[in-house]
């Protein structure tokens, strides 16, 4: 029989079709799979994207696996085409999808990801579901369907988006792989009619150089105030040697369509001000950006102070941004753009992110752009203390771009560039690895669970929030993990914050050596391997007398500052052992029974001296249940609530500075007077991030 879900319309039989979701079973048509999900985790709906629905609120963002089309540019790649994820399918009915969405306290479901089409069954059965909760569904899509699917979409969802490649077939022949584009602009006029449609457009550039404004011309033609995202599309996938569109090139566009289509945006472009809608009959900005902005109703005249509004806190104030060319400005404590006039320090940054735009973090380029970035910003300022961290062979390695061979030869590199930086710096350098990587091939199974399971960055350590009855006897017979409850795990680390007591899960969850935990809506699905966690990691340095504990190197660090030393600490990432230089020794890394194997837990404890119950919330347990409280707080960062203990570069008596590929946590917890990493979404190169202790600057 043929499947009438997309226009493919592909003969089924025992074999499934194109997608590969559906076969033939007594002469109906059987959906593979249903239920059973990649991801289901709370965002914020702007980041869909969504603008002009359900503004300011999260919704559940969930999807499967596989695709009716074969982009070239995908950059969910790894789902729709690729057949490796399904290790991470995990299965709720709609019954405990929907339960989970009434527990985090989202507005709704969007269905993402891969195309909607694909699982149309499930996703009709939780749209229908969450209308009975008087909740929200929504969906992204490529727009194939049959027009009976789009009817039965613009019925069922709330509000859709849909992806407009190009008006061209022959576009759609040669890099999307689906016969033509009419069936997707016939199904766009059926949504606007029946539901609230958004549309985008991926800005690759044959359609911008021919078409964009023909396809504006048709967007105006179905309505003239259908929003239109104009997306900036990070190269990827069969196109990932591409230039991405520039800051000028969007503008010229932008600054053309929005005279006939009033809510056109620049998306995908971090710090962007052309996110935002002005009302001036109602005076007031909506700001809608995902990236660096708060979605909240601003009057014109009148943005709520970060004083009377957010907690105290010692973060540095300014983060400055470096895309293509464009730069920006904004105060970190509430995502407000800030003026770049009368502040000289300013200059230092606008220098070094222009002229140093990052390679991406595929791109093994990123190692010596660390090192020659360092040396201009050394150049320039002359830090007593530098702070570093080469990440590259970990993010590499962690995604499964490189194989052994190339992984030694990164991991020589970042050595090598490491000395070449303190030789040329007139630096005493000290070298901490993270330590080696292992597979993922033991995964605990947390399907049964029905509270919220979250895991820490390095896989090892979990937390069950919203816990049952059921769920603590559930927990005591997975394989490959020890458990704690709550209480149990307070008693034991200490923790008496009110603050983190709040927020604590209700069941710890410690993984065992040879597995790996993930979120209840999978984690990391590109992944393929995590930190070992071993009791020690390597240390390398000429200075005599280096600490055997990283709990002890910051204390040692401090001690040679004092004398007036010139002191680089340097993070290589994920370079095993034996590739360390000739002459490193072991500093242990656990306390407590817990190893501190990489991210903000190893930075914390080897730059700070604390453990990770030592913050007042201890942030192993980032619990997405709360990010609406996050972002009412820090819209610009919701998961840094709390800055850290005495960072080791901040508001010091001497210069500092810090330069990596890792991301913000390393500097976060390093919080140097300038702070230089990349800025990176999905791993495609984003753009540049200084983060500026402006109040020392100016005082200096």
């Amino acid at each position: 029989m043929k499947c009438n879900f997309c226009e493919w319309r592909c003969e089924l039989s025992e074999k499934p079709g194109i997608c590969g979701r559906y076969i033939e079973q007594d002469g109906r048509i059987i959906e593979r799979e249903p239920f059973d999900w990649i991801d289901f985790y709370p965002y914020t709906i702007e980041s869909m994207p969504f603008y002009h629905a359900l503004s300011g609120e999260y919704v559940v963002q969930t999807g499967t696996v596989s695709c009716n089309a074969r982009c070239s540019y995908c950059i969910n790649s790894h789902l729709a085409i690729e057949e490796n994820e399904k290790r991470l399918l995990k299965h709720k009915d709609a019954e405990q999808l929907v339960k989970m969405v009434k527990q985090t306290g989202s507005a709704g479901v969007v269905f993402a990801l891969n195309e909607v089409t694909c699982f149309l069954p499930s996703a009709i059965a939780v749209a229908d579901l969450l209308h009975e909760e008087g909740l929200y569904a929504g969906c992204l899509t490529n727009g194939f369907q049959t027009e009976e699917t789009a009817n039965l979409l613009a019925e069922k969802m709330d509000f859709i988006n849909v992806s407009l490649k190009s008006l061209s077939n022959e576009f759609y022949k040669k890099d999307l792989g689906l016969p033509g584009v009419d069936p997707v602009l016939r199904n766009i006029k059926i949504f606007n009619e029946k539901t609230h449609l958004e549309i985008v457009t991926p800005l690759v550039h044959e359609v911008v150089d021919n078409e964009i404004y023909d396809i504006a011309d048709f967007i105006c033609s179905v309505n003239p105030e259908i929003v239109w995202h104009l997306f900036r599309l990070m190269p990827n996938h069969e196109r990932s040697d591409e230039r991405d569109m520039t800051h000028e090139e969007m503008l010229k566009i932008y600054e053309t369509v929005i005279k006939k289509l009033p809510f056109t945006y620049l998306g995908n472009f971090a710090g962007s001000l052309w996110v935002d809608t002005y009302c001036p009959e109602r005076g007031y900005v909506r700001a809608h950006g995902s990236e660096a902005r708060s979605t909240v109703c601003l009057k014109k005249d009148a943005a709520p102070s970060a004083a009377g509004r957010y907690r105290e806190c010692t973060w540095m104030l300014e983060i400055m941004l470096d895309v293509n060319g464009w730069q920006g400005l904004f105060d970190f404590t509430n995502g407000e753009e800030l003026s770049m006039e009368g502040k000289p320090y300013l200059d230092l940054a606008k220098k070094i992110t222009a002229e140093h735009p990052y390679p991406g973090d595929l791109n093994p380029d990123t190692v010596k752009w660390t090192t020659d970035t360092a040396l201009d910003v050394c150049r320039e300022y002359d830090p007593q203390l530098m702070l570093l961290s080469y990440a590259t062979a970990d993010i590499m390695r962690i995604n499964s771009k490189i194989d052994e061979t190339e992984a030694k030869r990164i991991s020589a590199e970042v050595i090598s560039e490491a000395m070449r930086f303190a030789k040329t710096a007139g630096y005493e350098p000290i070298i901490i690895s993270t330590g080696s990587l292992r597979p993922i091939d033991k995964l605990v199974v947390t399907e049964d669970i029905e509270g919220y399971f979250h895991v820490s960055a390095d896989a090892y350590l979990g937390g069950v929030f919203g816990a049952t009855e059921k769920d603590f006897e559930t927990v005591k017979n997975l394989e490959g993990v020890r458990t704690e409850t709550r209480q149990e795990f307070i008693d034991k680390y200490n923790i008496t914050g009110d603050y983190a007591l709040e927020r604590m899960p209700d069941i710890v969850l410690y993984a065992d050596d040879d597995y790996a935990l993930t979120n209840t809506g999978g984690r990391g699905t590109t992944l393929e391997m995590i930190h070992r966690k071993t009791a020690s990691t390597k240390i390398f340095s000429e200075i005599p007398d280096l600490p055997d504990d990283i709990f002890e190197f910051r204390t040692f660090v401090d001690g040679l500052l004092a004398q007036g030393r010139r002191i680089a600490v340097i993070i290589a990432e994920s370079v095993d052992d034996e590739d360390m230089p000739e002459g490193s020794k072991d500093i242990k890394r656990i306390r407590d029974g817990i190893c501190y194997a990489e991210g903000v837990p190893f930075y914390y404890a080897l730059l700070n001296g604390k453990p990770f119950n030592a913050p007042d919330m201890p942030f192993i347990f980032h619990n997405p249940f709360l990010k609406k409280f996050f972002r009412d707080r820090y819209p610009y960062s919701y998961v840094k609530t709390d800055s850290y203990q005495d960072p080791i570069g901040f508001n010091r008596d001497f210069k500092t500075a810090s330069m990596g590929t890792r991301s913000g946590i390393f500097h976060s917890a390093c919080m140097c007077d300038y702070s230089f990493e990349c800025h990176c979404r999905g791993l495609a190169e984003s753009g540049v991030l200084a983060f500026i202790n402006g109040d020392k600057l100016a005082k200096d």
